[in-house]
């Protein structure tokens, strides 16, 4: 039996990395369960956008220093963009080569871990080097809507439930595809889920995509379906159709315009007024199941 002591020795060496990698694999557990995912980073940039066209650029280096996979699929999007895109689609004034290239590296290979940052952004805020990136993105999202609404697929190899209460959103950039058969074919595993959606907030991206014949439509994490119809559970598969989209105001806004948000943590209150976490609760769950899994996860 392990005493009280000991656990409060391990407690305290517990280093931060041991921490984030129990923390993962606690998330990772949960990444079934369709909510409102209020652990992602979800900043519109409502009111802020001149500011963050300013300092973007920066912040852009300094994290193409810090993350080699941005850098590689970054240079890789800015050559296709320019030689291949940039002068042959028709796009808003406001819409730059950073809002473009942001687009095409989306449509290549740094979706997944991009997304995953996004989504556990709460718990690993100092380390999000995505920031520009984000930015990029969801400008390039809102420049390029319409008034258009669609109806799309998206198929995982995962298998989402849903408590059938209250709205849900994805909490991250979600990529689905106007013709059903892409969705079905090419993403949707054997006991995944396939989703139907109806999008107002979602674009139309073929036309900015090295992959067009998927025929994509890139939804951004802060649409809130509050209509969620499980449609058919089985042994294979899940259905879902996620209706009544509507935009919420984010948890974040302007979070790196603001002084002081290096962290979620520094400021116990959310950024639309809610209370955030404590740091030792976020660092609870990490301990007690230190204490229980074996050191290698």
């Amino acid at each position: 039996m392990t005493s009280l002591l000991a656990i409060a020795v391990q407690f305290l060496i517990l280093t931060p990395w041991r921490i984030q990698q129990v923390t993962s694999w606690i998330l990772s557990t949960q990444s079934s369960q369709l909510d409102m995912a209020d652990n992602a980073f979800d900043d519109q940039y409502e009111g802020c956008t001149k500011e963050m066209e300013k300092k973007a650029p920066q912040l852009l280096k300094e994290e193409m220093r810090m993350n080699g996979l941005l850098r590689s699929e970054w240079e890789k999007a800015e050559e296709y963009w320019k030689q291949n895109m940039k002068k042959r689609i028709n796009y808003p004034k406001q819409f730059n080569d950073f809002h473009g290239t942001a687009l095409v590296a989306y449509t290549g290979d740094i979706a997944v871990e991009f997304n995953r940052a996004v989504r556990e952004f709460r718990q690993n805020s100092l380390n999000f080097h995505f920031k520009a990136f984000h930015y990029y993105l969801t400008r390039a999202l809102q420049l390029l809507s319409t008034t258009e609404c669609y109806t799309v697929y998206r198929g995982s190899k995962t298998k989402f439930y849903h408590s059938k209460r209250g709205s849900v959103r994805f909490g991250q950039f979600t990529s689905s595809s106007l013709d059903r058969t892409v969705a079905t074919r090419d993403y949707l595993g054997a006991g995944g889920t396939l989703f139907t959606i109806r999008t107002c907030s979602g674009v139309d991206i073929q036309a900015f995509s090295t992959k067009p014949h998927e025929k994509e439509v890139l939804i951004p994490g802060y649409e809130v379906y509050q209509k969620v119809t499980v449609q058919g559970t089985n042994e294979k598969r899940n259905e879902i159709l996620l209706e009544s989209p509507k935009k919420m105001k984010s948890t974040f806004n302007c979070f790196h315009i603001s002084t002081g948000n290096t962290r979620v943590g520094d400021n116990n209150f959310a950024r639309s007024g809610r209370r955030g976490s404590p740091e030792f609760l976020l660092l609870l769950p990490g301990l007690l199941a230190s204490l229980l899994l074996p050191v290698e996860l």
